[in-house]
């Protein structure tokens, strides 16, 4: 158990059947009926791409938990405070039936038969109260908030990311190289590179006679 700082939590698994979806979800208006909670996320919200690549990794992400906190009516039970779409998914690779159409159904039963091993647990922080939850949540998902919140990259980080990797697709990779050859060659200061708008560089370079008056070969 952590007590230090904000409110006290700690971490378990947690069996999935004792967890339910979030009735009061920011993502939605209130919703009495789980059933309709997930109709709602499958239409709206992504579910089924997320229960994909879910079942093609054979777990959530490593980098991220759910947060619950204790259900106000049922004993032992749990509500998902923070991550709604993560538990949906799961508990529609678990039981396809939970699904809103037979087509949808037919979906998440064929992600489920191609997983090895459907998630019957899940490790949550357990927050005593959604108050306790909420300044972690919110560093989560209301922005910088000057820094303490979630930075989300620009698009020449997420292009210098896409350029480390083995299968780089990133349309703006070589806009990306182009300019840390600047800088490194001294050819523009960083205050001329911080003005630079990588998508306009990029569109730029996918002219093929603009690349050819440069010397540029990709």
């Amino acid at each position: 158990i952590f007590t230090g700082g904000f409110m006290a939590y700690s971490v378990q698994e947690i069996d999935l059947s004792r967890i339910y979806l979030d009735n009061d979800n920011p993502r939605h208006d209130p919703i009495q009926n789980e059933s309709e909670i997930i109709n709602h996320l499958i239409a709206k919200e992504g579910v089924k791409a997320l229960a994909r690549h879910i079942a093609e990794a054979g777990s959530m992400s490593p980098l991220e938990r759910i947060a619950v906190i204790a259900h106000p009516k049922v004993k032992g039970a749990y509500i998902a405070a923070e991550g709604n779409r993560r538990v949906c998914a799961i508990k529609l690779l678990a039981d396809p039936d939970k699904a809103d159409s037979e087509a949808n159904k037919k979906y998440f039963r064929t992600l489920a038969a191609g997983m090895a091993d459907r998630p019957s647990r899940l490790e949550a922080v357990v927050f005593e109260n959604m108050r306790s939850a909420r300044p972690w949540i919110s560093l989560r998902h209301e922005g910088e908030q000057g820094g303490i919140g979630t930075k989300a990259w620009n698009a020449q980080q997420k292009a210098r990311f896409n350029a480390q990797g083995n299968n780089s697709q990133n349309p703006n990779i070589q806009a990306s190289l182009l300019m840390d050859y600047a800088r490194e060659q001294g050819l523009l200061n960083l205050e001329q590179i911080d003005a630079l708008s990588i998508t306009t560089l990029t569109r730029y370079l996918s002219n093929p006679v603009f690349r050819d008056m440069l010397g540029l070969t990709d």
